[in-house]
Order: C-alpha cells, then structure tokens, then sequence
C-alpha cells in the first residue's frame, strides 16, 4: 500500500498575488522563492499565468 504526497491547496489571492508578481517584473523563479511563497514551483506560478 503506497500513500500519496499531499497536494498543496493555493488561495485564489494566493494565486493572484503571485501573478501580479510575475506581471510587475519579477522572474517566476524570484516569485516561487519569495518569503511566503517558497513552497511553490516556478512550473505552478507559470500554470497560474494561463
């Protein structure tokens, strides 16, 4: 029997704050590694922008 990692669940405000990020300048990868956002991955922040 294997368990699944859980999945982290984002806030839209979450979400959005971190595309407003991404749409002011900063990198995904800066966006991603930023304080309260490290748990991210540049790939999620990309998939949020869609």
């Amino acid at each position: 029997m294997t368990s699944k990692a859980k999945r982290a669940q984002y806030t839209l405000e979450f979400k959005l704050e971190a595309v407003r990020l991404v749409k002011a300048g900063q990198s995904m990868a800066a966006v991603a590694e930023h304080g309260c956002m490290a748990d991210t991955s540049p790939r999620g922040v990309l998939q949020w922008m869609r």
